[in-house]
């Protein structure tokens, strides 16, 4: 293995994204690092996305491999997952089949990873939509972690931005294979998956230069109408992030950051079931009184905290504090109201 240049394997899930991989593709193939592979999980796709994507990869600077899934093995978890094991790389990077990266993406993250000798290097990216209109960027900050407790507070305790999506992250791939690091889900994968990342990582370096450009595809009025159609798996989902967490905690000596986890991952199903699984016309009323039963049901919350890094969370502390104290019917009366509020 060469250290200094060593090979990193490019990770992209590609379906139904005619329209967008050439840009995609072409962002990794003019990088400035040259000792790349890159494995490309074709989904059994509505248009002409593979045909686009072999097109494109005919002119390519280094190794492609594309992995035809079965109808069986679709979503982007899964993907992932096999990613995990397929890499030949030293590191592994998962990039999204209708976003791009700037020509100095893989070079600048690999050569803080080999500096540092990372398990995880972060880099920044910005916004933009199709119309063209380019939102303001979501920057990390310049910085350095040699201990996992030190990160951990810091993302999840600290006012401090980090990025909790899956992509847009060199991983040292030993690194996900002995902490046994996979996606759990095939949809709504990035959650628990960050969580597992942050939860064993010792090495970080978190870089501000911004290396990615993530495309919001649809508008806002059509991802209103997405979150109509959220289907009583997805809202399963939700709830069992809740629970994978709330359980991977329980062994975990209380802190303020474990603290600030708990308050976050109920946050998240919390937000996700009553905003998108309570409004769903594809859930019946049957689907949606046991939802709001599961949702109601909250752990023992302190009423208060001492520590101040947990005053960020202060406002849904508060809600859940509350709700955790009141009888479960008038909770569940409660819940459903704020689900027509939302």
């Amino acid at each position: 293995m060469n250290e200094s240049n060593p090979l990193v394997s490019v990770c992209i899930p590609i379906y139904n994204v005619e329209k967008y991989v050439e840009r995609c593709l072409t962002s990794v193939f003019a990088q400035d690092y040259t000792n790349i592979e890159l494995l490309l999980y074709y989904d059994q796709s509505d248009d002409g996305t593979l045909e686009k994507t072999k097109n494109v990869i005919k002119k390519g600077r280094f190794a492609a491999r594309i992995i035809e899934k079965e109808y069986s093995e679709k979503g982007q978890g899964l993907s992932r997952n096999m990613a995990i094991i397929d890499a030949k790389g030293t590191f592994l990077y998962f990039l999204d089949s209708d976003d791009y990266i700037e020509p100095n993406a893989i070079s600048t993250l690999v050569r803080h990873a080999v500096r540092f000798d990372a398990d995880l290097v972060v880099g920044s990216h910005d916004i933009y939509y199709e119309d063209g209109i380019r939102t303001v960027s979501m920057e990390h900050e310049d910085k350095t972690f040699f201990d996992n407790e030190e990160f951990m507070s810091y993302v999840y305790a600290s006012n401090s931005y980090y990025s909790q999506y899956a992509w847009n992250k060199l991983y040292r791939t030993s690194f996900l294979r002995e902490n046994n690091i996979r996606c759990i889900h095939k949809i709504v994968e990035d959650y628990i998956f960050s969580f597992e990342v942050v939860r064993h990582a010792v090495r970080v370096v978190l870089v501000k230069d911004v290396l990615l450009h993530y495309l919001i595809r649809s508008s806002s009025t059509t991802n209103l109408n997405m979150a109509k159609k959220v289907t009583k798996e997805t809202a399963d989902i939700y709830l069992s992030i809740r629970d994978y967490v709330l359980h991977a905690l329980d062994a975990v000596k209380e802190s303020p950051v474990t603290e600030n986890i708990k308050m976050e991952v109920l946050y998240f199903s919390f937000v996700m079931t009553v905003r998108n699984s309570l409004n769903s016309s594809e859930i019946s009323k049957e689907g949606k009184r046991a939802l709001c039963d599961e949702i109601s049901i909250f752990p023992n919350l302190p009423a208060c905290y001492k520590n101040s890094l947990l005053e960020k969370r202060k406002s849904y502390r508060t809600l859940f504090v509350i709700l955790s104290r009141i009888p479960f019917r008038l909770r569940r009366r409660i819940i459903f109201m704020i689900s027509k509020m939302v």
